[in-house]
């Protein structure tokens, strides 16, 4: 190969990657079609680990759950002062592992703890007051109450975590939200600063591909215990 035909070939080279790399695969979107596709694409993706904090009922909760798309999710919801449980559900079945703490605040006799600690309790996930808590184990029922019809606005391309993003505002408030820059956009952060607010953050590799559920002698029966 010639001297002239190599550096033509490599101007070629370099002139379509750097187009490539410049293009915005989300510039022809306005800021409503590009939050809707990237709650879409998120409810979508085969695995996602949630993490954040937020308030609700007075209470600052903190949940650390991997979500895996028609499986179910794991992880631990805890609050400061009520205490904490790690949570398994399978899409039917909610497994519990609730800590001292837990126990504590919500007056659990002590006979009962004896027989509950260190074992997980398993329950239908329709039981009256679970179902709350499959919604959020679950990225349809967590992104659910974000209002799709909220007045938004777009930002310009930039990075957040190292990743090309964008970023989309909230007109009405101090909310705001980082989508990644990609033709299958993803939440990477929801954040509404201030009190009543929280904070979501979202990461999609790395992850298991399957729930680990409790064994059977980790288990112990709900129904038994007013579950």
């Amino acid at each position: 190969m010639s001297g002239t035909v190599l550096a033509a070939t490599l101007a070629a080279v370099t002139a379509a990657c750097s187009s490539g790399s410049s293009a915005d695969p989300l510039a022809g979107l306005t800021s409503k079609q590009i939050a809707a596709k990237a709650v879409a694409d998120t409810e979508n993706a085969s695995a996602v680990r949630v993490t954040g904090s937020g308030t609700t009922s007075g209470h600052a909760i903190t949940v650390d759950l991997t979500e895996l798309k028609g499986k179910g999710c794991e992880g631990t919801i805890s609050e400061a002062t009520l205490g904490s449980f790690k949570v398994v559900y399978n899409g039917v079945t909610i497994w519990m592992l609730p800590d001292a703490q837990f126990y504590k605040s919500n007056n659990v006799p002590a006979a009962v703890v004896a027989l509950l600690s260190g074992k997980y309790i398993q329950a239908k996930a329709n039981t009256a007051g679970l179902s709350s808590l499959a919604q959020v184990c679950s990225l349809s029922g967590l992104l659910g109450s974000i209002n799709k019809d909220a007045s938004i606005s777009k930002g310009t391309r930039t990075t957040y975590n190292g990743q090309p993003a964008v970023k989309i505002t909230d007109n009405t408030g101090t909310g705001y939200a980082y989508v990644s820059d990609t033709s299958t956009p993803e939440l990477l952060t929801i954040d509404k600063p201030g009190s009543g607010g929280g904070q979501l953050n979202f990461v999609y590799s790395g992850l298991p591909s399957a729930i680990t559920l409790p064994s059977a002698s980790q288990t112990i029966d709900g129904s038994k215990y007013g579950f």
